[in-house]
């Protein structure tokens, strides 16, 4: 997972897993194993999936439209797509990750996991493994099979008489193509800031945003209406007779400003540690008020109970005071008696 190297021109730039981390804002790493979302995940899979072992993007996002809108379920499913559709870039006929079924039970398992290290490595193998052949090559065949095709249906159509020569077109020559998985656009955000040619005029393909606030840096990019056009990027930037597509005074403005964002990003992780710190700070200060409170209620239960435990001991001496008294005065009185008679 070491990165992509590009020539550009005279220079060699090199996309690595790091870029990505920084300009997509997902964790990197060794992903961990997933835990079982037990009971909760049974039901989820049996109310929305039947097809168990063949769920692909499609069966998601369609299970994701029946559910019901504010519902937990609706929530987690729409998690679930966005995972498998977004970040890993997988297309609709796929089959997804079933693990990540369970994943989307535990919010905080799924917040810490390091899905990015997984799409970049899916971006990656689709880079690697893309087509080789060369656009030029497939255009000259084009052109040549499309002409003589062209001739030969038009001269057919005359011969048959047919009245509309111009529906009798070349048959279009398909392409070679191919999916890119993984967070894609993170590798054109890396685009757009090291070639600064394609955010000015005649390009003018993107368009910076200054706000230092969005983090991370893929928030910072707005791609414009205008669609890329080949002949445009292969006459200003592939075959620019400047020498380099990356020109020395636009590379020294890309690397203050990815040495800005750094700084940026970490003053943020800076102010969040003072404000996890102060969070512990008052924390403490908390936890010894609370025993403190325990410790004067333990003693106000202490002093209760004495003070409750001496007003029996009171009650019962005065009964007992009370009752010798009581004896007393009935011995007296029978002492008077006994004299009478």
């Amino acid at each position: 997972m070491l990165g992509l190297s590009y020539a550009i021109g005279s220079n060699v730039a090199q996309f690595s897993v790091k870029d990505f981390c920084l300009i997509s804002g997902l964790k990197c790493g060794t992903a961990p194993d997933i835990t079982s979302g037990g009971d909760a995940h049974n039901r989820f899979m049996k109310e929305h999936f039947s097809n168990r072992g063949h769920i692909t993007c499609t069966d998601s996002e369609n299970a994701f439209l029946k559910s019901e809108r504010g519902s937990a379920d609706s929530f987690k499913l729409g998690l679930l797509y966005f995972v498998e559709f977004v970040i890993m870039g997988k297309p609709q006929n796929v089959k997804i990750n079933e693990e990540y079924l369970h994943l989307v039970h535990e919010m905080d398992e799924f917040n810490n996991y390091l899905c990015g290290s997984i799409s970049f490595e899916f971006l990656q193998d689709s880079l690697l493994f893309a087509p080789g052949k060369k656009e030029s090559d497939e255009e000259n065949d084009g052109k040549g099979k499309g002409h003589k095709n062209g001739k030969k249906a038009v001269r057919s159509s005359v011969r048959k008489g047919k009245k509309n020569v111009e529906d009798e077109k070349p048959k279009r020559i398909n392409r070679p193509g191919w999916s890119i998985k993984g967070l894609s656009h993170a590798l054109q955000i890396w685009v757009y800031e090291l070639i600064a040619e394609l955010g000015i005029p005649p390009l003018r393909y993107c368009k910076r945003i200054e706000e230092p606030a969005l983090v991370p840096r893929i928030f910072r990019w707005k791609s414009m209406d205008k669609v890329p056009e080949f002949r445009k990027l292969n006459a200003y930037i592939f075959q620019s007779k400047q020498g380099s597509d990356v020109p020395k005074c636009d590379a020294l403005s890309v690397g203050p400003r990815v040495c800005k964002d750094l700084d940026e990003l970490n003053s943020v992780v800076q102010q969040l540690r003072n404000e996890v710190a102060i969070l512990h700070c008052e924390k403490g200060q908390l936890e010894e008020r609370v025993l403190c409170l325990e410790k004067c209620t333990s003693h106000a239960d202490v002093r209760k109970t004495g003070d409750a435990g001496a007003e029996r001991n009171k009650t019962k001496d005065a009964r007992e005071e009370r009752n010798k008294t009581e004896d007393a005065g009935k011995e007296s009185q029978k002492t008077e008696d006994e004299d009478a008679r």
